[in-house]
């Protein structure tokens, strides 16, 4: 009878972390909610958010750390169990302080404690992050439990790798009609719209929202496969293991991400070294592995025009890490000055005033001089408003183009492309919401910011977000 208590003691300690670490990935179910209007400017100025695959597991996510915190908390109580404490637990309880330190200090507190629409990972997810990382290193103290909780695990990698090769191929669940109305993904009366999350031909997101968040998943996930390889006992259940790894990385070549490549690359060398002794004794069973996945591979190259290999080339791999390429992306702004009916653009290649009069177009060096500008005839084209080529064949990356109206006029340079309104203030451009507003200069730093495509693009971010920590840190 004791042991039986003990048992399912023992199960009842291990539900939130099965459903935090297995459940909650596969949670989709659609939430529309109204924004704040302050919410509304940064979401592209929609009015409304719809939501399936983040806010219910929000909601899972805060219900499992809070039975975690109170089992937990009774068994301290009853001095049933001493809180382990080491570095680890220390350096991430100071992130959890900072983030509630940031959230008190924060001018938008409700975004900061929910999160924001379609994303949903405020300061209160956060803290249930950090209470299902301490109550897991606490509870889970025996081979047993985290057998238990591995193989639940494996249970849901299976689904939702499942359902990411169903996308690949090219079968995604979330374009038919049934699905969306299991899924609350059909028009409402409150919301007239149908939810849309169909992503590109051969990509693989499955339950997760976007190919990013699989590949993050996928990064984590890779090597417990071939761990639940190497402890099942069975030639079946070695084979239905070798098919889940196969599964796992086709979605990881459907997520098409090299930071996730380099991860599971990363992951699978030390799990390799950590692995020697088991290879050493199963090299048959490990041969079977091999063979596999390699083989299904390879028949899934063939079948899908070569895909695998294309997306597995070394040369794409080192291309992976940047966002663009040398040619599109070489010129970058320097310097934006709005004025009244003028705006001065400085570019890594050429600087130019661009004057509008309100009838017509004109552009000046630095040194005031007129550059010539030649129009293109709208009468030989279907496209709507007027076009300016540079003349001087040096100016060749660039490009104008207005509105009959001339209120709006925009200067193309290289890629990047930047729209400009005329207003009774001066010259504005639109924000994310769409609404005018001037550009407010921003400290940058100089090393990163001739950089910025590495990390695909994030040195942009990082080269304005760095120099705040002086102000902010």
């Amino acid at each position: 009878m004791n042991k039986t208590v003990h048992d399912r003691k023992t199960v009842f300690e291990l539900i939130p972390i099965i459903i935090f670490s297995s459940l909650v990935p596969l949670i989709v179910y659609n939430k529309f909610s109204s924004l704040s209007e302050t919410v509304s400017k940064s979401s592209l100025g929609l009015s409304f958010s719809a939501d399936p695959f983040t806010f219910y597991k929000m909601a899972l996510i805060l219900a499992s750390a809070f039975f975690a915190l109170i089992i937990l908390s009774i068994k301290i109580a009853k001095r049933q169990h001493k809180l382990k404490f080491n570095f680890i637990i220390l350096a991430v309880t100071i992130y959890a302080f900072l983030t509630i330190v940031s959230t008190i200090f924060s001018q938008y507190p409700k975004t900061a404690l929910f999160g924001g629409p379609e994303r949903n990972e405020g300061l209160l997810v956060i803290i249930s992050y950090y209470i299902m990382f301490i109550y897991s290193i606490n509870i889970l103290d025996s081979r047993e439990k985290i057998k238990t909780v591995f193989y639940s695990l494996m249970v849901s990698a299976s689904i939702i790798t499942v359902i990411g090769a169903i996308q690949f191929f090219g079968l995604d669940p979330y374009k038919y009609q049934f699905v969306k109305k299991v899924l609350n993904m059909l028009p409402t009366e409150n919301f007239p719209y149908e939810v849309h999350t169909v992503q590109g031909v051969n990509t693989s997101y499955s339950t997760l929202s976007s190919t990013n968040y699989m590949a993050m998943y996928l990064s984590m996930i890779t090597a417990s496969g071939f761990a639940l390889f190497a402890s099942v006992k069975t030639n079946g259940s070695r084979l239905a293991a070798s098919l889940l790894i196969y599964v796992m990385i086709l979605n990881l070549i459907g997520s098409a991400s090299g930071g996730a490549y380099y991860a599971v690359a990363i992951s699978l060398t030390l799990l390799l070294f950590l692995s020697l002794p088991y290879i050493k004794n199963n090299v048959i069973n490990v041969f079977m592995l091999s063979v596999v996945v390699i083989g299904l591979l390879l028949i899934t190259n063939i079948f899908t025009g070569n895909l695998i290999a294309e997306r597995l080339n070394i040369s794409n791999l080192s291309r992976e890490l940047v966002i663009g390429t040398p040619e599109d992306t070489s010129i970058y702004i320097n310097d934006i000055v709005l004025n009244e009916n003028d705006v001065y653009i400085d570019t890594t290649d050429k600087d130019f005033r661009v004057i509008n009069t309100g009838f017509s177009i004109m552009v000046e060096n630095s040194s005031g001089e007129n550059i010539p500008l030649t129009q293109f005839d709208e009468g030989e084209n279907d496209i709507p408003g007027n076009f300016y080529y540079f003349s001087d064949e040096s100016y060749k990356s660039y490009l104008i183009k207005t509105d009959d109206e001339f209120q709006v006029f925009g200067v193309k340079a290289g890629a990047r492309e930047m729209l400009f309104t005329m207003t009774e203030d001066g010259i504005m451009v639109p924000g994310m919401a769409g609404e005018l507003q001037k550009i407010i200069p921003v400290d940058r730093n100089k090393f990163i910011y001739e950089n910025v495509r590495t990390f695909h693009g994030r040195g942009y971010i990082w080269s304005a977000s760095l120099p705040l920590l002086k102000e902010t840190i």
